[in-house]
This record gives C-alpha cells, structure tokens and sequence, in this order.
C-alpha cells in the first residue's frame, strides 16, 4: 500500500471524526441564567436553547420543583439563512422563583433525549423588612401586611390572622398561598374584602383576608410566610401613574409585564396550656357563650303520656362547632327522654367564628304529679377576663296534668263496621193497614199459598244477592286518598334505604292521613292496629330511635315493612268499608 493511499485514507477519518463531533456539538443544549447571584425575594430567567429541531420535545420542569417556583415558561424559535444555508434553534425562557436561600443548583433538564447542563446559583437571604406605611421614604409598588392577634393565647382558643395586599400596580394572575401553622387549624373568615386607600399621595387598592387559628398545642406557634406570586403590569411612565385601568392595563400595548414574587413576614405567637384553676370537664375557651332552650308550648304544658319537645343551645364565640361538646341532662325518673340527633353549625359574625350547638329532645311524662327538672350547668373559660364562668339553664318546677280522657280511642272502642241486618221480611210502609187472614177450607189453596210463598222466598233472595256485587265493587273502586299512598310509597321507600327516623315520620303522617287527626309519636298509632306484630314493630322503631343505648338494636327495614304493611292495608280497607256503608238507607 502506497504512502499516498495511507494519506488519503487518514484525511477520510479525520473528516469524519469532525463531522460527528459537529453533529453532536449541533444536538447539544445550551443553557443559561440572567444572573448568577440574586435575593430571596427576586426571581431569575433560565435560558436553555437547541441549536437544531427539537422534533416538538420541550424541557422536563419536574427537577426544579424541589428548590423553586416555576413562574413562566415561554418558547421561542429562531431560523437563520446564511449563504443559503438554514438553520434553526428553539430557546426556552423560563422564570424561576427561589424557595430558599443559599448556594442553589440549577439542575440538568431533560429535553428529549438530551439534557441541559447545571449551573450554580447563589441566593442571597433577604430578610423581609416591615413596610412602615407612616415612613417618609418611598414605598413598594406591590406589599404585603400581616398581623396575628393576640400575641398570647391559650391552647384551642382563637387567634386572628390578618393579611392585606397593597398595590399601586394592576396585578395579573396573582395567587397568595395561605397560612399553613404546623399543630393548627385554620379556617377562612368570610370572603375576601376589597377597599382602596391613599398612601403618600399615591393611590393603592387592598385586598383583604381574615383567619382563624386555632393552635392545638402550647409553645410557640410559628406561621411560615406567605407567597404572593403574579405579574405586574406597569403603565406607560408618561401616563398618570395613579390611574389604575378596570381591566389592569391588559390592552395597553404600551406597558410592561415583570413577574411578581413577593414573601410576607414570618409571625409567632406564644401559646399558654390550659390553666389550672380551671375545674371544668370540656375546655371551652370562648369570647362568650350562651346556653338557652326552647318548648314546643310557651309555657309548656305537661300532661302524661303526650310527649312535649324541649330544644337546648350553645353558642360560642370564638369557638368552632366541632370543639362545643354534647350536654346531658339529668331527668327524673318519670319523664322518658327520646333526643334527637345534636346539630352542629359554624358561622362568621364579625370576623369572629361562631360555633353552634343543637338539639331537641321529646319528653313524656309516664306519672302525674309536681316534679323538678334539674339544673342544667356548663363551665367555660373567658379569655377576656382570664377567669372560669357557668353557664347556666335554672331548674324548673313542673306540674305533669293526668291523662286526657280518651284523647286517641283504642283499637277495641273503635266503632264497630255497620252491617246491613239480615232481611227476613219486607218492611212495611208507613200507614198501612194490617193484613186479615182468614180461615179457609181445605183445598188448592193451601197449595196455592205455598207456591206464592216459596215463589216470594226465591225473589227476595236475589233481589239480596243482587245487591252484594254492588256493594264489594264499591268498596273495591274506594281507593286510599293522595296523602295516604304518598306517605306508604315513602313509608315502602325509607324501610329499603333502612332510614329509621325517615320510617317514623312516615307512619305518622299515614295516620294522620287515615284518620284526619294528628299523631305525635307511633304508640297513638299503634292504639288503632290490631295486628300484634305490627304494634311490636312500632314500639321497636320508637325504642331504636329514642330509647336509651341498651335499648337500641340493630333495626331491619325491611322486616320493618313485612310487619306493619298487613295491619295498615287492613285499617285501610275498614275505613274505605266504613265510607261506603255508613248510608245503608239513603233513601229511608
């Protein structure tokens, strides 16, 4: 082999060599920063670029999120034409804004198969200042305020986070992240209230939230800062600079958009445990509470057997629902207690939580005579006073009346279905004359007389049993009204969803429906049934739903339903029986 084919050879790898590295230096990322050093509070602008066609892939933000904000990602893509050859290349901007301070990385970014190179960055920590808006120097364009109130509280009591966005400059797209305290709740008060005000003769708008916190632990309580994070849009500098536009300068063309990134000052508060004067069962810390009732009568009247409903209320201010805990009471013996379920409710008044305790509780009194209803007392901790108080219902004296006479009639005292009597004879008219018999001899007539009389036996018989069809299909076409079907399909429905309470209400408004009186519990009901069964399965129904704890049991709907479908078809049909009856004479 020649030295000149040897020559030739090597020029050919040589040439290829620079070609791959040429290709792989064109598939390469390029990336970079604005700024290599920045503050807490700024934000800084990566710039990564692809010399040739990214094929439609854009960069994997994923990594970033550990140490920072993503603000923006914007794309932009470049083609040149240089001695008619063209190339093109696609750079990414990307806003970051940093969660830290310190020396940061920049990590690799994957953009299809590539990955961009890292890159340092410093962070420099910008302790936030507190705006002093009754300062002579010049104030931000965009600030935060914040404020906790009071400085010390007790644990589970309430506390007030204030926070108020000042801007001078229309914002877009601006988010505030809210108070997240460790060992904490917080809840939002009402919405968010909007107002403008002048500071250095210069206009602001404010936005105003208000929060709740309630620490759960003692200690000191730390709130982390708050991040405003959006976009200003600047004006044009020759225009007035206290114009604010209704639709934040977003069509004028001749202002500027910067990324807005703003942290609020960081607030503690110091958090007292319970204290030990306080002898109480539940800790309450409240601003005020009120403990009330309410009867079904003003004034009640208590009469044996008839249930009389009696509704207790605690509210709290400062307080949320879910801390206010169940009251008992202490009844004598005579009275059964039949509560419903307790209703809790938190509402805002003021800026200040207001949570709410309900519940109503049916009372029958099983004897006559003079009785007392205890006293019903709660303690709670005013934190405004720093001092324990009770809340208190006074005892009441009671006078519980007989029984009335009769006020729901039994089963066995109700009327009695009226049956036409049997017909042996044809009625005589009103007037007239009594028939003469007169003795005959023997003959035909004897015969005669028998024919006419088995003749008058067989009309009288079909003219009764023609009657009896009329009066079945009558009763049959007498169909239960509107409200009895509607509540049986409601009674059908809440026995398949097994929905005690849903059950009750149902049988009472059948009753009502069925027998044009008001019912008040099912044992009145039960009175007009004569099923046994279905009495048992009524008693049990009111036991699940107001009886004591041991009382209760496990209670079958539809079992519930097989039981008391029978007896209140059967009242049913009586009544539809006793409706087409009753007038057996019309004409008489």
């Amino acid at each position: 082999m020649s030295y000149t084919t040897i020559y030739l050879r090597f020029i050919q790898s040589v040439c290829l060599l620079l070609l791959f590295f040429a290709q792989a230096a064109t598939a390469a990322l390029d990336a970079r920063l604005d700024r290599m050093e920045i503050s807490e509070t700024e934000t800084v602008r990566l710039y990564i670029t692809a010399d040739s066609d990214s094929q439609g892939a854009s960069p994997d933000l994923t990594p970033l999120a550990q140490d920072f904000d993503v603000l923006g990602n914007a794309q932009s893509v470049q083609i040149q034409n240089i001695n008619g050859q063209q190339s093109a290349s696609t750079t990414w901007t990307i806003t970051l804004a940093p969660k830290k301070s310190g020396i940061m990385e920049i990590p690799p970014l994957p953009v299809g198969k590539e990955f961009s190179p890292a890159l340092p960055l410093k962070v420099k920590s910008a302790a936030v200042a507190k705006v002093d808006k009754n300062s002579t120097q010049a104030l931000p364009d965009v600030f935060l305020e914040v404020s906790i109130a009071p400085q010390t509280a007790y644990v589970q009591s309430q506390l007030i986070y204030t926070v108020k966005l000042f801007h001078a400059l229309s914002l877009r797209s601006a988010s505030l992240t809210p108070p997240n305290p460790q060992n904490a709740q917080v809840q939002k008060l009402g919405d968010d209230v909007s107002y403008e005000t002048q500071l250095q003769n210069r206009h602001y708008r404010v936005v105003e939230q208000n929060y709740a916190i309630f620490p759960e632990q003692s200690g000191t309580l730390e709130i982390p800062p708050l991040v405003l994070q959006g976009t200003t849009i600047a004006p044009n500098q020759n225009r007035s600079q206290s114009r604010l536009s209704p639709f934040g300068d977003l069509f004028d063309m001749d202002s500027s958009m910067q990324p807005l990134h703003l942290r609020s000052e960081a607030q503690t508060a110091t958090i007292k445990p319970r204290p030990a004067e306080f002898l109480g069962d539940d800790w309450l810390p409240a601003m005020a509470l009120v403990l009330q009732d309410n009867w079904s009568q003003d004034p009640p009247t208590f009469r044996v057997g008839e249930p009389i409903t009696r509704t207790l209320i605690l509210q709290a201010q400062g307080l949320r629902a879910e801390q206010l805990p169940d009251i008992e009471q202490h009844l004598p013996s005579t009275l059964e207690a039949y509560p419903e379920t307790a209703q809790r409710q938190s509402i805002v008044q003021d800026k200040n939580p207001i949570g709410q305790w309900q519940q109503k509780i049916a009372l029958r009194p099983t004897q006559a005579g003079h009785f007392t209803l205890p006293a019903i007392e709660l303690a709670w901790w005013d934190t405004q006073q720093q001092k324990t108080r009770i809340a208190r219902l006074p005892e009441r004296q009671i006078e519980v009346l007989p029984a009335a006479a009769n006020p729901h009639p039994a089963a066995a005292t109700l009327p009695a279905v009226p049956t036409p009597p049997p017909v042996l004879q044809p009625a005589l008219s009103g007037g007239a004359e009594p028939v003469v018999v007169t003795q005959v001899s023997a003959g035909y007539y004897p015969w005669l007389s028998a024919a006419l009389g088995i003749a008058w036996l067989i009309t009288l018989l079909l003219w009764r049993f023609s009657t009896l069809p009329l009066t079945t299909n009558a009763v049959a076409q007498q169909s239960p009204s509107p409200q009895r079907r509607a509540a049986l399909k409601s009674l059908e429905a809440a026995c398949q969803a097994n929905q005690a309470a849903a059950a009750r209400q149902a049988v009472l408004d059948w009753a009502q429906a069925c027998w044009a009186q008001p019912f008040y519990h099912l044992g009145a009901v039960s009175a007009y049934l004569a099923d046994s069964n279905a009495k048992s399965a009524l008693v049990a129904l009111e036991r699940q739903l107001y009886g004591t704890q041991r009382e209760k049991t496990q209670w079958d709907g539809r079992t519930f339903w097989l039981q008391v479908r029978p007896a209140l078809r059967a009242s049913q049909a009586s009544q539809a029986v006793k409706t087409v009856l009753t007038p057996l004479y019309p004409l008489g």
